[in-house]
């Protein structure tokens, strides 16, 4: 029995050994899960916030590429509309090449029109000019035989005021004497006696003014810019300053002048408007106005 109870008291140690040895096991083994647990709770706790952290970042790259999405499109749009902007200017840029080459060209003919019309005004300067020199001089031989005709007219207005003073003077001292004569007895002559027309009578002569009614003259020259004209009609047709002629084309009546310079053979007329210089030219017919 001694046996046995020696060999049910080694099992029964050997039991409690293991036992032991189990729970020391099993006790370690927990605190080893149970780190390992708190580890891996740790790290799942980690990676929780990783995730989060990454979910709130994956959130911002999800607004950042949403944003940069946008700034795409518009982009897009954009660069369609500088694409359309573009060849737009492009198409401006060949409009304006042609307006260039037209402008240019129509430059080039107002420059051609400009140096002809410069050169035609030169030309026409220098006919004026040419005209104007040749007017003066006309003007000046006019002026000069008017005051030369007004001092003739001067001396004979006076030669004939000094004749009908004289006139008048031996008229006057006639009468007186035939007054006297009257009043006297005269001897009889026999011979003078019967002959009533012996008494001696004393005439003036008369000024007779003779107006040109039926002279007939032609137009010489037409001043456009001066609006007087030259007719062939003067001073021995019996034309004077201040006369009054018509002008005919034809039968047809064109208007009136008023004659401002007179010479022996041709005079010069003012245009009386409305008759202007535009209405008539050489050769028409000037007569006296009716």
């Amino acid at each position: 029995m001694n046996n046995s109870g020696k060999t049910i008291t080694i099992f029964l140690g050997l039991i409690v050994v293991l036992l032991v040895s189990t729970a020391s096991i099993s006790i370690f083994l927990l605190n080893k899960e149970t780190e390992k647990r708190k580890a891996v709770e740790a790290a799942l706790n980690d990676a929780q916030g990783t995730v989060s952290r990454l979910q709130g970042d994956l959130k911002v790259a999800q607004n950042k590429a949403f944003v940069l999405e946008e700034k795409n499109k518009e982009a897009d749009t954009r660069i369609n509309s500088l694409e359309e902007e573009l060849d737009v200017e492009k198409g401006l840029k060949e409009a304006m090449k042609t307006e260039n080459v037209k402008i240019k060209q129509d430059l080039d003919t107002a420059t051609q029109e400009r140096d002809a019309i410069q050169a035609d005004l030169s030309k026409q300067a220098q006919e004026f000019q040419a005209k104007t020199k040749t007017v003066e001089q006309e003007l000046q031989t006019r002026d000069a035989r008017v005051k030369e005709l007004e001092i003739k007219i001067s001396d004979v207005e006076k030669k004939m005021a000094d004749a009908v003073a004289a006139a008048a003077q031996k008229a006057k001292e006639e009468m007186q004497a035939a007054a006297t004569a009257a009043t006297t007895p005269a001897p009889v002559n026999p011979e003078n006696s019967a002959d009533p027309s012996s008494e001696k009578n004393v005439e003036l002569d008369k000024i007779v003014v003779n107006k040109a009614d039926s002279v007939k003259g032609r137009v010489l020259s037409v001043d456009k810019e001066t609006e007087f004209i030259i007719f062939d009609l003067g001073a021995k047709s019996g034309i004077k300053q201040g006369d009054v002629m018509s002008v005919l084309r034809g039968d047809d009546y064109l208007g009136d002048i008023k004659v401002s310079r007179v010479q022996d053979e041709m005079s010069a007329a003012d245009l009386i408007p409305p008759f202007s210089s535009r209405m008539i030219r050489k050769n028409d017919t000037v007569v006296p106005k009716k």
